[in-house]
């Protein structure tokens, strides 16, 4: 009987600069994320769970490929009482970098369903900063939500970076909670994964974890498990009125 013959993967040039980046990436950071990239697929989906808070971490790199330089940073800030008491932002990095925009202003982020479709026809905010959501007096204060990223509830946010120089869209799973029982600094956000086309200029859909155009199925993250502070902080997501 004749030895099974070996299946042999064949890569895409941008999947293999992906994998090589991300290696390099991955060894250096201790592998705190794994990228799942099934030897067919194209989208590059990376389950993880990251809290943002005041008092803990307030700014993490978004570095979908693995990039020298991080494409975007995701910052939970605090300004003075006279402009914001608290921010999220969305910011862009890197050259090319650009989060899809919101139907406000160009510092406005659109908080995307799943399914949403990512790709050149969309409409970018600006290189410096975006929004998603804000506490304060500036402007009479947003409460409840900005451009309507809802308390409480999971939205995507889209983006687009470049790798090589050439353009590749993506998107990132957040949600946004308000601690009403502090003062200030009431804003909080969870990243529970993120992922991006790995074929250059090719869209890609909010949520979507596989090379199949139908797959919107990124859930909160493989392997989420919440502290009990943040489970504590879950449970005031119904009450922000």
């Amino acid at each position: 009987m004749k030895p099974a013959k070996k299946r042999t993967a064949n890569f895409s040039d941008s999947v293999l600069r992906h994998l090589n980046a991300y290696a390099v990436a991955a060894s250096a950071a201790g592998v705190s994320a794994l990228a799942v990239a099934p030897a067919d697929a194209q989208v590059i989906y990376t389950p993880t769970r990251v809290q943002l808070s005041q008092g803990g971490l307030s700014v993490y790199e978004l570095n979908p490929a693995g990039n020298k330089t991080a494409p975007f940073v995701i910052y939970d800030g605090f300004t003075s009482p006279g402009a914001y008491w608290d921010v999220l932002s969305f910011n862009p990095k890197s050259s090319g970098a650009r989060f899809v925009q919101g139907p406000g202003t160009s510092w406005s982020v659109a908080p995307l369903k799943a399914g949403a479709l990512i790709g050149s026809k969309r409409q970018w905010g600006n290189s410096i900063r975006g929004l998603i959501a804000t506490y304060g007096p500036y402007g009479g204060g947003t409460y409840k939500n900005h451009d309507g990223f809802a308390f409480g509830k999971f939205a995507y946010i889209g983006f687009k970076f470049q790798i090589v120089g050439e353009i590749h869209y993506g998107w990132a799973r957040v949600e946004v909670l308000f601690d009403k029982k502090t003062p200030k600094r009431r804003l909080h956000l969870l990243l529970t994964g993120y992922a991006y086309e790995a074929t250059v200029n090719k869209p890609i859909k909010a949520g979507q974890i596989s090379d199949d155009e139908g797959d919107s199925t990124a859930g909160r993250g493989e392997g989420f498990e919440p502290s009990l502070g943040w489970l504590a902080l879950g449970s005031l997501k119904n009450r922000t009125d």
